[in-house]
């Protein structure tokens, strides 16, 4: 009993917060409201953000804390014709013809590519941060997603066209910069009926995978999955070459750990079509293509996320869950009205899951404004979040690294310690 003890101990030490809950430095930055970014990501200490409020993209060096430059020259919050008003704070945006939104990065130029609202792919140098070179892809509204392909040398970015009901997606040569090649997702259904609630659907966020040299682009629904789908699209065919459906995830970002497992973030829509019970919270899950596409994880309570990303020197995935809610059932509003009634919380919060156990290490409250993006420097170790209050930079303890590791291999100490506990507790009962 003694050695179950220290398992559990030990366990439980590992269980520290791997990253200060108070943020290390808080970067002045004024969003409007949860439109207001697209993606973001990091290279060499520099962080670069989509940001819709000021039509630019920010750079800020995170080992210095201060702001670099920023780069204008994208369309930014299109007013909706409507204009109606959006949490009471500022007109609605038309997304479909906003931007900037999905960023990728070329290590090997030395270049970022940025998709803007009115079809266009706007390069930016990262040696004198300035757009150099601007790519129409034909499309009259955003383009979304952008991913890189170094060994096909080819750049994916989607069209979610969601007006039209015609997602596509258009494969860019680097090189000549110029559109080689496009796909049309003709399953792809932008606008789902779930319990009486018309979601926006369409194309999501792409994952690239080295090794195989595949485009994996997330879709909320289809005709075909209602619940959604993986699509895998080869670079060099440039085709789609095999799809997952999924059951009930309307899955948004997709994000592979050099194991070959990938991490999907379901969506908060999710939560819609299960049945509710008081407290619940949706899922997101963990797939390993290489094995017939199988389910290998499910990351419960953590649903509702727009971006993740994955830190190597970790071992971890960070998923911001900026859409996460919990519900509450209620019998009624009076004596004389017993239907049931639906009471949304907004739960907004950054996961951190173990890439090995598939848990949640630990949660990180950020709010439902801004806080969609997550970036994570694994040479640096730090994790980078735009929030309300500003761009929030979060460093990781110089012993969470060991903390991680021995609650890890606790763990696994542990389960394998569970399979034989009724014997344990029979010999024990026996001598006493």
């Amino acid at each position: 009993m003694k050695l179950f003890s220290i398992l559990i101990l030990l366990t439980f030490t590992g269980a520290q917060w791997l990253y200060h809950p108070k943020p290390s430095a808080i970067v002045p930055w004024k969003p409007h409201n949860a439109t207001s970014v697209g993606n973001s990501g990091i290279y060499k200490n520099q962080y670069y953000l989509a940001d819709r409020s000021d039509a630019a993209v920010q750079v800020i060096n995170i080992t210095s804390t201060k702001h670099v430059v920023t780069i204008r020259g994208f369309r930014g919050l299109v007013p909706h014709p409507r204009n109606t008003s959006y949490a009471k704070e500022t007109a609605k945006s038309n997304l479909e013809q906003s931007g900037p939104n999905g960023i990728a990065i070329l290590p090997d130029k030395s270049e970022l590519y940025v998709g803007d609202g009115d079809g266009t792919v706007r390069v930016i140098s990262l040696v004198n941060n300035s757009i150099v070179a601007n790519i129409s892809t034909g499309a009259r509204r955003r383009t979304s997603a952008v991913a890189y392909c170094e060994g096909a040398g080819i750049i994916f970015v989607t069209d979610p066209n969601i007006e039209e009901n015609r997602p596509q997606g258009f494969f860019i040569d680097p090189l000549e910069r110029q559109v080689a090649g496009q796909v049309t997702f003709n399953s792809v259904n932008t606008n789902t009926l779930i319990r009486g609630h018309h979601v926006t659907s369409s194309l999501s966020q792409i994952a690239f995978k080295p090794g195989t040299d595949r485009f994996y682009v997330s879709s909320r629904s289809t005709y075909v999955n209602p619940g959604g789908e993986i699509i895998e699209v080869d670079p060099f065919t440039m085709s789609i070459s095999n799809i997952l459906g999924l059951d009930n995830c309307y899955p948004l970002d997709v994000v592979f750990c050099p194991n070959g497992n990938l991490f999907v973030g379901c969506s908060s829509v999710q939560e819609l079509s299960s049945p509710l019970v008081n407290g619940s919270t949706g899922y997101s899950l963990i797939i390993e293509p290489s094995k017939h596409w199988s389910i290998v994880g499910n990351v419960s309570g953590v649903s509702g996320v727009y971006q993740a990303a994955y830190s190597s020197g970790l071992g971890a995935y960070f998923a911001a869950a900026y859409r996460e809610r919990t519900v509450k059932i209620t019998s009624g509003n009076s004596s004389n009205d017993t239907t049931p009634h639906e009471i949304w919380r907004s739960a907004p919060q950054l996961a951190i899951i173990n890439s090995t156990t598939h848990q949640v290490q630990q949660w990180i409250e950020t709010d439902n404004r801004t806080g969609r993006t997550v970036a994570v420097d694994p040479a640096t170790q730090k994790l980078v979040v735009p929030l309300r209050r500003g761009i929030t930079i979060y460093q990781l303890q110089s012993n969470a690294t060991e903390y991680w590791k021995k609650s890890v291999a606790a763990r696994t100490v542990l389960d394998s310690y569970v399979g034989v506990l009724p014997l344990v507790f029979a010999i024990a009962a026996f001598f006493l």
